[in-house]
């Protein structure tokens, strides 16, 4: 059973799944620094989020990325790790 509230599961399971459909068939390991960046500005330019919505999926990604390599093995470091949200006015 999660320990996570239901609302942070269905954001992290939106965050991801935007990710996903984004991303395509790439496998988590090629994930880099440069695709995060892309995302963001995906979100951001394509779909006319807000800085805050790009910076709560963007928060939320990192997490999970870090719970992939804390957690569960999945990965040794998470190319997210840096990435600064936008600033808000």
């Amino acid at each position: 059973a999660s320990r996570r509230r239901p609302r942070t599961v269905e954001i992290n399971t939106q965050a991801l799944r935007k990710l996903r459909n984004w991303a395509g068939d790439k496998l988590i390991e090629s994930f880099d620094r440069a695709m995060m960046d892309e995302f963001l500005n995906y979100l951001r330019d394509d779909c006319h989020y807000g800085r805050t919505s790009v910076n709560m999926y963007q928060r939320q990604i990192k997490a999970v990325f870090q719970r992939a390599v804390e957690e569960y093995g999945f990965l040794v470091d998470h190319p997210f790790r840096a990435i600064k949200p936008f600033t808000i006015d």
